[in-house]
């Protein structure tokens, strides 16, 4: 018997059949058949032993599988529920061929996503640098079970969450990997991971600026695991990063044609800039970002002008403020002359560290110069 007659032999008697037949009226079938194992199927046996019979799928018997930032040990028996689950899902030959273009593949696409919170396209848009923008329904596209958690989540969700409406996603190609340890690897820095959310955040800071003063407000960032990638072992991918965000005011839930179109536009001369000159614009951009949105007042206002100051004072500039601030602070709280000094140093090397986070994205280091020392006179 093959292997597809072996499958459809198991599917037709199934092991849990009560269960499994309320669970098709009422429930998301193939998140149920998750849970669901196939051991003590009529068949289980004879499927095993075609699984381990055929040699192109050795690479799955007690091996790790490396995928996202996991690696998951997977065994045939894993393989064997994978393809019954998926066969239930999509048909048997669709499930079989979907591990069989993995095993005769060297590279695996993935994507890297982020989440934007309650605005989005009507439909899709792709940018220049390879980046989409989708919307909830065409989400499912890559991953099924993620567009139907954000549909789902959006109409159901009695709790005061944040409202994903639409992802960034950028596709990663990836060394297909099998290994019998966790050695190779294994904390190693990932930076194909790295270099998409760089060009993600590129397509943000644009899409801040040909929006006005509505914002583009995101929330996490992950690796999601396609439906064409027989992920065998029971884990689900990796897990999502958080970002610092802020809530979004009311606006409009669409971005529109035109905004997409600018940001574009805005996106093949701001990848051209200098890193440097990009990281401190990105610093004005997130700051224009923090004022566009439903916090307080207070903290709208200091990111305001938090932007404003990096974009119009220059560097001459801001050392003329820190060097008031000390020798104000030096005079008011030295009572000796040494003292003054000291203080006057460390006041304005501590203001120099906090303005170069604020205004340029970084902490800048600075020991007192001899010339700081002498400035409390």
């Amino acid at each position: 018997m093959s292997l597809e007659e072996t499958i459809k032999k198991i599917l037709n008697d199934p092991p849990f059949p009560p269960l499994y037949s309320i669970a098709k009226q009422y429930f998301d079938t193939s998140e149920y058949l998750q849970s669901l194992t196939w051991e003590k199927s009529k068949g289980w046996e004879e499927l095993i032993a075609i699984l381990n019979e055929d040699e192109k799928y050795k690479r799955f018997d007690n091996k790790m599988q490396h995928i996202a930032f996991g690696a998951f040990r997977v065994t045939i028996e894993n393989v064997a529920n994978w393809l019954l689950r998926k066969s239930e899902e999509i048909g048997v030959k669709n499930a079989i061929k979907i591990l069989d273009d993995y095993n005769s593949s060297e590279e695996m696409t993935l994507y890297v996503i982020m989440t934007l919170i309650s605005i989005g396209p009507k439909d899709e848009y792709v940018f220049t640098n390879g980046v989409e923008l989708l919307s909830q329904n065409k989400v499912g596209k890559i991953n099924r079970k993620l567009s139907k958690d954000l549909l789902l989540d959006s109409i159901r969700s009695t709790v005061p969450l944040p409202h994903i409406a639409s992802i960034f996603a950028l596709p990663v190609k990836k060394e297909i990997l099998h290994t019998d340890d966790l050695n190779k690897n294994e904390q190693v820095i990932d930076k194909e991971y790295s270099s998409a959310l760089e060009k993600i955040n590129d397509v943000k800071d644009c899409l801040v600026l040909s929006r006005g003063l509505q914002g583009v407000h995101t929330m996490a960032h992950k690796y999601i695991i396609p439906d064409n990638i027989p992920l065998v072992s029971t884990a689900r991918g990796s897990a999502w990063s958080f970002e610092t965000f802020y809530l979004p005011k009311g606006t409009s839930p669409f971005i529109t044609n035109e905004e997409l179109d600018d940001a574009d536009r805005l996106l093949k001369m701001y990848e051209e800039l200098d890193l440097d000159v990009k990281k401190s614009i990105r610093v004005s951009i997130e700051r224009l970002n923090g004022y566009c949105s439903s916090s307080h007042i207070i903290e709208r206002a200091m990111n305001i002008r938090t932007c404003i100051e990096s974009v119009f004072l220059k560097e001459n500039e801001k050392m003329e403020i820190a060097k008031t601030l000390a020798l104000r602070a030096s005079r008011l709280m030295g009572k000796t002359f040494e003292e003054r000094k000291k203080i006057f140093a460390l006041v304005k090397s501590c203001y120099n560290i906090t303005s170069s986070a604020v205004h340029r994205g970084c902490l800048l280091y600075t020991s007192p110069s001899p010339r700081d020392q002498r400035g409390s006179r």
